[in-house]
């Protein structure tokens, strides 16, 4: 009778790990592609950062 039980509980936990293991594995993935569309999006800072310097040109210019 044991041995049944110990056999259930460790099924359980098997399955238990596994979902657990692939639920993190689809969070990763979700979050990797949130990032990705994150990191796609700065570019407009670096465009933002180069602005400044032709606004200072032009009032040099003036």
């Amino acid at each position: 009778m044991r041995s049944v039980i110990m056999a259930i509980l460790l099924s359980w936990a098997f399955f238990l790990i596994a979902f657990c293991a692939y639920f993190c594995l689809v969070y990763a993935a979700t979050t990797r592609r949130g990032r990705a569309t994150e990191a796609s999006r700065p570019p407009a800072r670096p465009r933002a950062m180069l602005v400044p310097p032709q606004r200072g040109t032009s009032r040099s210019k003036t």
